[in-house]
């Protein structure tokens, strides 16, 4: 049984979804989870190979709640010359808003791409 609202799934017999208060359905349209929303597009805005920028990076974005991901930070170990940086990924949407958070932020290493869309 799911709920149409919250898309949480219960247990056989649950009738209405304690959450949202609505009746319960035994099969979810495919239709109402998006691609899109499973995976978000994302853009590269900045690069580094500093394992301190990295995590310095990670805490100021985790307290806004900024959806992110380092592409290649388990690479950062290596030597730069067999390893390109990691690059800071957020949704297209977000990147003035991380742009702004992070605009003080001295980078050890790396910078910040060049902005395409003007």
């Amino acid at each position: 049984m799911f709920c149409p609202e919250c898309k949480a799934e219960y247990v056989k017999g649950i009738k209405i979804c304690p959450e949202c208060g609505v009746r319960l359905i035994d099969v979810l349209n495919k239709k109402e989870s998006t691609e899109e929303e499973n995976f978000p597009e994302l853009i590269a805005v900045l690069s580094t190979y500093s394992h301190g920028d990295v995590a310095i990076i990670k805490s100021i974005l985790d307290a806004s709640g900024i959806y992110y991901y380092f592409k290649g930070e388990h690479h950062l170990g290596l030597v730069r010359a067999w390893a390109d940086p990691a690059k800071l990924m957020v949704k297209k949407e977000d990147k003035d808003i991380v742009k702004d958070l992070l605009k003080d932020l001295k980078l050890q290493s790396g910078g910040w791409f060049p902005d395409k869309s003007k």
